[in-house]
């Protein structure tokens, strides 16, 4: 479906605004038409009236991530529907262009479900490496798929497909399906200066207001954490573009870039 959807038509919010404290990135509110949004609200509530696992299970909301208190459910490489818009080639060149960082058109994506009181996150920088298999579609987009490699270690285990290592360049957040948000519910996104940052004390804080979103470049210094949540529960989607390992080292020649523990699950994400 991603190819009948009009970036254009379906924008509304043009005037997204530049913060530079405590790292520059992008916020804006009322991103997409009212229609639009209704649309992406009701499909992601249709995945999560399915139900929580416990385990990883592709068709539900589970706890497959590391770090995190959170529910996930991954984006199928063929994603359908109006979630797919975070798939397209419009939206790809909308976040790289805005963003001014060198993609490769690898796309990693999720959806998020915090339950009520949910602990805090971990400060941290999505400046990692993550693994993808080479099937581009047609317009370029090489969308990620754990059936061919695993997106934190790369080759599966008995499978001919060759996988290659890219770096995260570009975090997306974009909340939905939330209630009515104020001033002291929690559930934001802390953006710190250091790592060493009291996680309830951030420079900066995103709060999870429904169509809006948050949006920044991958750096040493890009650091973030999800703030418990003490009134409602809190959604999101998640997304995730990629440069290469070349040109990651190339700008950051002192900085360690993170590779994954070895762990058991195919694609533990950590947020």
């Amino acid at each position: 479906m991603t190819s009948s959807l009009d970036l254009a038509e379906i924008i509304a919010n043009r005037r997204w605004v530049c913060r530079l404290s405590p790292f520059p990135h992008f916020i804006a509110e009322n991103v997409f038409t009212s229609g639009f949004y209704q649309s992406l609200e009701s499909e992601f509530r249709e995945i999560l009236n399915r139900g929580l696992a416990e385990y990883n299970d592709p068709d539900r909301f589970s706890r497959n991530m590391m770090n995190s208190d959170a529910y996930s459910w991954n984006f199928p490489s063929d994603i359908n529907g109006c979630l797919s818009i975070f798939y397209s080639l419009e939206w790809h060149k909308l976040l790289s262009l805005l963003t001014k960082a060198e993609c490769t058109m690898d796309v990693n994506g999720a959806l998020h479900h915090h339950q009520l009181r949910s602990k805090n996150g971990s400060i941290h920088r999505d400046l990692g490496v993550g693994w993808f298999s080479n099937q581009k579609r047609g317009d370029g987009v090489n969308p990620m798929d754990i059936s061919c490699c695993t997106y934190t270690h790369g080759p599966i285990p008995g499978q001919l497909t060759e996988a290659r290592e890219t770096v995260r360049a570009v975090t997306m957040i974009y909340y939905l399906a939330n209630h009515e948000w104020t001033a002291g519910d929690g559930g934001e996104t802390g953006l710190y200066k250091s790592e060493y940052s009291p996680v309830d004390r951030p420079l900066a804080a995103v709060p999870p207001i429904n169509n809006s979103l948050i949006i920044f470049e991958n750096t040493p210094d890009s650091y973030h954490s999800f703030i418990t949540n003490r009134v409602y529960t809190r959604n999101s989607a998640i997304l995730w573009l990629h440069r290469s390992l070349e040109s990651a080292n190339k700008r950051w020649p002192n900085e360690r870039i993170y590779r994954w523990k070895n762990i058991d699950d195919t694609n533990r994400i950590s947020l």
